[in-house]
């Protein structure tokens, strides 16, 4: 018999109560709601049992933990309630530490099994990967067609306003070949529909076709409305005296984007007006985990650089005090949208 939404949230409350107890020897705190999880207080420190944890739930927590205006985070993932998703579950916890540790106080992170808890070590974040050898080529033609190249993950993309139309991928007969349309399940119905047109033709048609669609003032459409922090970090690349820099490149996140719908900031790297380093973190809509992976990707790019988050609109009171909580200096800049016209 399933059980309802009520009685899971009991389940969850007391299996973190049994393991506050076993392994912090805390005494009974007071409850609290957290969505996906359970909560407890205990004077001015938190505990937050974190399930169904992803590399992306470190904003969750401390979101939470500043608005209730605590002071000490401990969060716990139960390994057991990790998805596997292609990812090792020890992995998940110890990116989460990283990032989590990156603000004052820095959160705890712990691993639970069962009613134990051990202390997880900070992983280290992946090393950017550079375009494959051998794509030069076919680099030419995205730059032909008038198309930011982008690479992240190893993968070369071209990107209509942030947009990706085309990647790049290995070819067990030819190396590398290049894939057209929107996206990645795009790619595949579009290597059908073209499949008897010579690549750079191929490509044309898609580009001309998300053309018609993406522009400044261009009517709603899925394909204007998709990935608009990339957008934003298109804009901002190419006047980079928007955000106070004289040079900005694109550079990919510490977690890989899920799809083109889902919100994930778009970053960039370079100089601002005095020559000193600067991270700029673009982004749209409500994303809970933005400035804990802004924060991350500053760490590994050039930890004393300032961050610049880029909106297209007022992000929550929330995030501005978790701003507050960050190591480094953190300046916020709204845009006009550039797909509005």
């Amino acid at each position: 018999m399933p059980i309802d939404d009520d009685q899971r949230a009991r389940l969850r409350q007391a299996k973190l109560r049994a393991i506050v107890r076993e392994a912090f020897d805390e005494p009974d705190g007071d409850p609290a709601s957290y969505p996906n999880g359970a909560a407890l207080i205990t004077g001015d420190r938190a505990f937050v049992l974190v399930e169904d944890a992803t590399p992306r739930s470190a904003g969750g927590p401390v979101l939470w933990a500043t608005r209730e205006g605590l002071g000490q985070l401990d969060v716990l993932v139960d390994l057991a309630e990790v998805p596997a998703a292609g990812t090792d579950d020890r992995d998940v916890a110890a990116d989460l530490a990283r990032r989590l540790a990156l603000f004052d106080p820095p959160a705890r992170v712990w691993s639970v099994d069962g009613s134990s808890a051990v202390a997880v070590e900070r992983g280290l974040p992946p090393d950017p990967e550079p375009a494959p050898d051998g794509t030069e080529t076919l680099i030419g033609l995205l730059v032909n067609a008038g198309l930011d190249v982008v690479t992240e993950d190893g993968i070369v993309r071209g990107e209509e306003l942030g947009l990706e139309v085309a990647r790049i991928v290995p070819d067990p007969d030819v190396d590398w070949r290049l894939e057209v349309g929107v996206g990645q399940f795009d790619q595949a119905a579009a290597a059908m529909m073209y499949a008897d047109r010579p690549t750079a033709d191929a490509l044309d048609a898609v580009v001309r076709e998300v053309r018609r669609h993406r522009y400044a003032g261009a009517p709603m459409h899925p394909v204007r409305n998709l990935c608009r922090e990339r957008w934003l970090r298109h804009m901002v690349i190419a006047e980079p005296d928007l955000v106070g820099a004289t040079f900005l490149r694109p550079i990919e996140s510490t977690v890989s984007r899920r799809n083109l719908r889902d919100p994930h900031p778009a970053f960039a790297v370079g100089s601002l007006a005095d020559g000193s380093p600067v991270v700029v973190a673009c982004t749209y809509g409500v994303d809970v985990d933005l400035l804990p992976l802004a924060a991350d990707v500053r760490d590994r790019e050039a930890p004393d650089a300032e961050l610049v988050v880029v909106s297209a609109g007022d992000l929550p009171a929330s995030v501005h005090s978790l701003a507050d909580r960050m190591a480094g200096t953190v300046r916020f800049v709204r845009l006009a949208a550039p797909w509005e016209g």
